[in-house]
């Protein structure tokens, strides 16, 4: 218990931010992430904050979840053609939104 107590403390989530691995949960602690890795314009994922939206969660949202997931590894892999993702994308979530 005390491991993932010091998991969720500031002290573990500046080691995160501070080298790059994830965004800092913790309100305050982003500034040392952004600049952990100055090549990369990080500031645009706190800035993305002010006009995000959670995704829907519809009730077949884990299987939509799960077939999107798959068609993008495919994609990433050279799988599928890129003109083609989105339209697998759109038509996996189209039959898993009618099926729930």
């Amino acid at each position: 218990m005390e491991w993932v107590k010091y998991l969720a403390s500031a002290d573990a989530e500046r080691i995160l931010g501070s080298t790059g691995t994830v965004i800092p949960a913790m309100h305050g602690l982003q500034e040392e992430w952004v600049s952990s890795l100055p090549a990369l314009d990080l500031q645009v994922f706190l800035d993305a904050v002010d006009y995000s939206f959670p995704v829907p969660n519809p009730k077949a949202g884990p299987e939509w979840g799960n077939d999107v997931d798959a068609t993008l590894v495919e994609a990433w892999s050279g799988g599928i053609p890129r003109d083609e993702v989105c339209a697998r994308v759109d038509e996996a979530a189209d039959a898993a939104l009618k099926a729930g």
